[in-house]
């Protein structure tokens, strides 16, 4: 079937009869009044969370999802134990990575080979010097 329309246009609302405004403001009323019950009871019945909440925020102004859960669990202290072990992972300078043996091999090549090639480019240099027509 179709929906019912949740809502009326101000001219909409203008033409009905004092009885259906009146029907209408009590059901809306009755709505709200409702969903208030129920959000004040459901607040009530978790009173200890909501305020383990509210003291982790002041303490630590933003959460993450996991932090959340952990503060309505109660545990606050967690969240700063683990936010330092964070921080200080972060200070720490990353550990060089070790290359395999195939890596290390084929580095340790090509610096002996770049080493070698310098001193030819040397050597090539003198004996195109040696050939300059000042000596002709």
């Amino acid at each position: 079937g179709e929906a019912a329309t949740l809502y009326m246009e101000v001219d909409e609302y203008s033409v009905l009869s004092d009885d259906s405004k009146h029907d209408i403001d009590k059901k809306t009323q009755t709505l709200l009044t409702n969903a208030y019950n129920r959000a004040a009871s459901h607040l009530k019945a978790h009173e200890a969370e909501l305020h383990n909440l509210a003291n982790a925020l002041i303490e630590y102004e933003t959460l993450s999802a996991e932090e959340i859960a952990l503060a309505i669990k109660g545990e606050s202290a967690e969240i700063g134990v683990r936010r330092k072990a964070e921080e200080s992972r972060l200070k720490e300078p990353p550990t060089p990575r070790e290359l395999p043996k195939d890596e290390t091999r084929a580095t340790e090549k090509g610096r002996r080979g770049a080493a070698r090639e310098r001193p030819k480019k040397k050597q090539e240099e003198t004996a195109s010097s040696d050939l300059s027509p000042d000596d002709e």
